[in-house]
Formats: C-alpha cells, structure tokens, sequence
C-alpha cells in the first residue's frame, strides 16, 4: 500500500519543506515551526511511507510501550497539520484515507541523517490486496492490539477517591427518635390505667337538711352540717342556695351547689349551679 498510495498521489504533490529530526524543526521559505515528540515521530513514520492508522499507533505509541485511544492519534494529527500551516504549507499535505489512515502528499528532506526505521511486517500470502476496514477518523474509538511481551505496558495508577468528611451528628433526630420510642411504650400503659382505674364517680346521696319542702343533699361519705355548707358558699346568698331541692359537691379546690326549682306546672326543673374554684374547704 505504501508505494501504490505514493504514486497515485504525485500530481496533488505540495511544495518541498526541511525537517531536522535532531531539533524536531520543520523549515520552509525561512519560516520555523518547532515539532513536538509526538508530531516528530508521526511525521518520520509518514516519510518512512507508513500510512496505515494502526501502524502509525505503533511508530509513535507502541513503541514506548503506550497504549493510547484514537484521540492521541487525531489530535497529534490535527496539531502536525497546524505546524503545516505555520511554514506555508497547506493542511491537506497530509490527506485523509477514510477507514485506512493518512497519506503525506509533500516532499519533506531530512537535514540529517537519522538510522533507518525497519518497518518489515509479515504478513500472509494475498494480504495486500485484501481490504482492510478501519473506522471513520470522526468514528467511536476502537481497542488497539495488545503489545508483545517485550513491550511494557504503562498503565497510570488510579487516583486515590477523596475521604468524605465526618458529618456532624444530629442530636435533634436522635432526641426525636428517642421521644417516639418511649411514647410508644408509655401511651399503652396509661391508655390500661384510664380503662381499669377510670375517673372517680359521685358517690351516693344523703339528705342533711329538709324543710318546709326545701332538701339539701350531700355526698353519703360527707360529714358537712347545713351551716356548714352556708359558711363555705357564704358569697352567695344562703336563701338562693337552699331553696327547692340543692345537691352540695365538695371536690379538691373546688366546691359545688347545683339548686333545682320545680315549677308548679308540669315541666322539667331549672337548676342553677353555684361553685367556687381555688379555695380549700
């Protein structure tokens, strides 16, 4: 493929430039573009006749024992063809083979000499004239051969992950959580105290005091005499409390005479409730 691709490329030729592998310059018409390493091997590789995508990866890569993408390939490329650019030479002095690789359409002389490159492949009887299918230069990146055993595989070491900082704890949820676990054990055991204890009941009635068809009544367990009673709701008037039928309820802090009228005519009894709240008895 090497000489055939040379000769059907002699009338797009470009102007002739000088390339000095030592110094890695490329010079035309006093015009200087300084090569990279990269560029420098890729550019002898093309002087050598190598034109093969895969066989460039090896001149410039696999050599050193690199193994690289098809973006290491392209971009050494694109930046060759910006040094072209910068001595006067067109872009195109270096022309794309879809699916096969690149061709060197200028004549470029070395300044000095240099050991010959040996790029002898065996290959198989036929080989030459059987096509070989390369991805497209803006394709998906393919894998490249893996390198002989005499080659050493440079393979960087993974960078260490970043340690996560400590994060504060939150005392709040904790506290919280805490909260929910002991009302769930609390709440059954007061939920069995107001279902077997319940709130206390009013005891049974007994008359104290009962004249003229006027009745007052107290707790069975109270020892309250009339005056007594009269003492202790002495804010509000005795004859109101102790007229009709009254029920006197003395309870902590708190001290109760409900007073019921019933009217001569049939009908249900009004009750008038006298209570004073924050004094003990």
């Amino acid at each position: 493929m090497k000489q055939t691709d040379a000769e059907s490329a002699q009338r797009g030729m470009e102007p002739a430039c000088l390339y000095d592998p030592e110094l890695m310059q490329l010079t035309r018409d006093e015009k200087t573009a300084q090569l990279g390493s990269n560029e420098s091997d890729f550019l002898l590789a093309l002087i050598d006749g190598v034109s093969d995508k895969e066989l460039l990866i090896s001149r410039v890569w696999g050599e050193r024992g690199l193994v690289v993408s098809d973006g290491s390939y392209y971009k050494t490329l694109h930046t060759l063809r910006t040094h072209f650019s910068v001595i006067g030479l067109s872009r195109h002095a270096i022309k794309t083979l879809p699916r096969r690789g690149v061709l060197l359409l200028c004549t470029v002389t070395l300044s000095s000499q240099r050991e010959p490159h040996d790029d002898s492949v065996q290959t198989e009887p036929g080989a030459e004239n059987t096509p070989i299918q390369y991805p497209a230069e803006s394709g998906a990146p393919t894998l490249l051969p893996e390198p002989s055993s005499a080659q050493a595989v440079v393979i960087p070491a993974p960078a260490p992950s970043p340690v996560p900082a400590p994060q504060p704890r939150n005392y709040f949820r904790i506290i919280a959580g805490y909260a929910v676990v002991l009302g769930g054990l609390v709440m059954p055991v007061v939920y069995a105290w107001l279902i077997l204890c319940g709130p206390p009941e009013l005891e049974g009635w007994k008359a104290i005091w009962s004249e003229n068809g006027h009745t007052l009544y107290v707790e069975s367990s109270e020892k309250l005499s009339r005056d007594d009673i009269a003492e202790h709701m002495k804010p509000f008037d005795p004859n109101l409390l102790f007229s009709g039928t009254s029920y006197y309820v003395r309870k902590p802090l708190s001290q109760l005479v409900i007073s019921c009228e019933k009217p001569e005519s049939k009908g249900e009894a009004i009750c008038t409730n006298y209570q004073i709240v924050g004094k003990k008895p």
